[in-house]
């Protein structure tokens, strides 16, 4: 093992819930990700313990979920689309009322829903306040489709 390996996972620490392995003196300045040599620590300990070097558009994701984890065995390469994939699966995205854009509740996309199945778009946005094509990605199931799900 290298030296810079060594110093690397040097004073790591146990999550014993997850069975983490962090490194709380390499935080980086930035998405609470660790930083290690001018990328992130998880990265560059891949690239390291499995003597590779990634393309850009190659990630390094956590199967934990844990953005300080060094453990090898929760790392894996993917791409991008691999990783916000695993985002979307694992709940760790914002949609519906989580969303900084959202200006309505779930309930409310609930209701606009299932006013849209009978009356008109216009009088549905009109009765909600809201513009018509809102209704419109509403009614199509293109937004608020997780809360609407058990209404189609």
């Amino acid at each position: 093992m290298c030296t810079d390996c060594r110093d690397l996972i040097d004073g790591l620490v146990p999550i014993t819930d997850c069975g983490c392995l962090v490194k709380l003196t390499a935080i980086g300045p930035k998405n609470g990700y660790a930083y290690w040599r001018n990328t992130t620590a998880h990265r560059w300990y891949y690239q390291h313990a499995h003597g590779v070097v990634l393309p850009s558009y190659i990630d390094v994701r956590h199967s934990c979920d844990v953005r300080l984890c060094l453990r090898l065995d929760h790392l894996m390469s993917g791409t991008r689309l691999d990783n916000m994939t695993d985002a979307k699966l694992r709940n760790r995205t914002r949609y519906g009322e989580r969303s900084h854009f959202a200006v309505i509740t779930a309930d409310t996309a609930r209701a606009i829903y299932q006013a849209a199945q009978t009356l008109p778009q216009d009088d549905v946005a009109a009765m909600f306040n809201v513009n018509q094509s809102s209704v419109s990605r509403i009614a199509t199931g293109r937004t608020w489709f997780r809360e609407t799900a058990d209404l189609r």
